[in-house]
C-alpha cells in the first residue's frame, strides 16, 4: 500500500516521493520476527515443562515459606537470586533429582526440608542484589542489606555532589 502523505515510518521505503508500507506475510511464509520465535519458544517451553522438575523446584520452596502466586507456576513476589545461587541449589539435588522426582508429595517436602537451600540463597548475590539490597517482608532470612543508597535529588540548582 503506497501514499503520498507524511513522513517515512520504521519499516517503510520511499518509491518516488511516495511512502510504500510493506505487506503484511501470508501465514505460511517462513519470515518471521525474533520476537515472534522467542514468544512461541516461551509458551512451548511453558506448556511443556516437565511436571516432575516444576514439583521439585516448589517442593524446594516451600520450606523458604516463599508463597505460591495467583498462576500456576508463579510465586506470590519477585525475588531476585543470581545463577551462582541456583547453580548452587541445583547442586544440591542433582544427584537424587531422579530419586526425589519419584517421591509423592508428603515424602518429597519431607525429603527436602533438611536441604540448605535458605544457606545458598545467602550467599554469593548477583551484583545488582549486592548494591541495592533485597526485602521480602514475609521472609526476612531472605532480605539482603544495600551497599549503595540512592536518594531523591533535594535541589533544582547546581550544586556539588558528595560521598560519604
Amino acid at each position: 500500500m503506497c501514499s503520498s502523505r507524511g513522513p517515512t515510518r520504521r519499516g517503510s521505503r520511499i518509491v518516488g516521493d511516495r511512502r510504500c508500507l510493506p505487506a503484511r506475510s501470508p501465514p505460511d511464509d517462513p519470515r518471521r520476527s525474533s520476537q515472534a520465535w522467542k514468544r512461541a519458544t516461551r509458551t512451548r517451553f511453558a506448556q511443556h515443562a516437565p511436571e516432575r522438575a516444576t514439583r521439585l523446584a516448589t517442593a524446594l520452596l516451600q520450606p523458604l515459606g516463599i508463597k505460591p502466586g495467583k498462576k500456576a507456576g508463579d510465586t506470590a513476589y519477585l525475588l531476585f537470586f543470581g545463577y551462582r545461587q541456583l547453580q548452587d541449589i541445583i547442586g544440591l539435588v542433582a544427584d537424587q533429582a531422579a530419586d526425589l522426582t519419584a517421591l509423592e508429595d508428603e515424602e518429597l517436602a519431607k525429603a527436602v526440608t533438611d536441604l540448605p537451600v535458605a544457606a545458598q540463597l545467602q550467599q554469593g548475590h548477583p551484583m545488582d542484589v549486592a548494591l541495592f539490597g533485597r526485602m521480602v517482608a514475609d521472609i526476612p532470612a531472605l532480605n539482603v542489606d544495600a551497599a549503595v543508597q540512592v536518594a531523591h535529588a533535594l535541589s533544582t540548582h547546581a550544586v556539588d555532589l558528595e560521598f560519604d
